[in-house]
């Protein structure tokens, strides 16, 4: 069967199963490693502790979001992006956007990448969570593209 004009204008991308399996196996095993020593060390080592314990019960539970069905996804369509985050859904209509591009933030040692795009009238900054199995500047030429495509088509 041959997909219809709408659906041939969609493209779904889902996030990186790898990635997020690994990042719940990591959690787990700081979770584990908490759970193992915490009844003996030193009072500043049982902090640091408690802290990783917390950190891996977030990274466990945003993994098992993320992972599961359909709670997270970015499809552009004619009219825009439509992105679902956590069952959370937002959409950003083409005409909308003012350019796309990534946005890097330094945080003490961690140097960040986030493929963010400026939207009107103010140009207010909106950046996704995730690069959905791509690398940041091939998400940014895919979304680029899609915009070149459909962004002055009015809906």
């Amino acid at each position: 069967m041959r997909p219809t004009s709408k659906e041939s204008d969609e493209l779904i991308l889902y996030p990186n199963k790898l990635k997020w399996i690994l990042i719940l196996i990591g959690s787990i095993g700081i979770l584990m490693l908490y759970l193992s020593v915490s009844a003996t060390g030193t009072q500043t080592m049982l902090l640091v502790l408690q802290m990783a314990g917390i950190g891996g019960v977030l990274g466990i539970a945003t993994s098992a979001v993320v992972l599961w069905p359909g709670s997270t996804w970015l499809k552009l369509t004619a009219e825009g992006i439509d992105y679902r985050v956590m069952f959370r859904r937002f959409h950003y209509r083409w005409t909308d956007i003012n350019r796309i591009g990534m946005v890097r933030v330094k945080t003490g040692q961690v140097d960040e990448q986030f493929v963010s795009f400026w939207m009107k009238p103010n140009d207010k900054l909106v950046s996704l969570h995730d690069t959905f199995g791509k690398k940041h500047q091939q998400l940014v030429d895919i979304l680029e593209a899609h915009r070149a495509r459909f962004g002055t088509v009015k809906h």
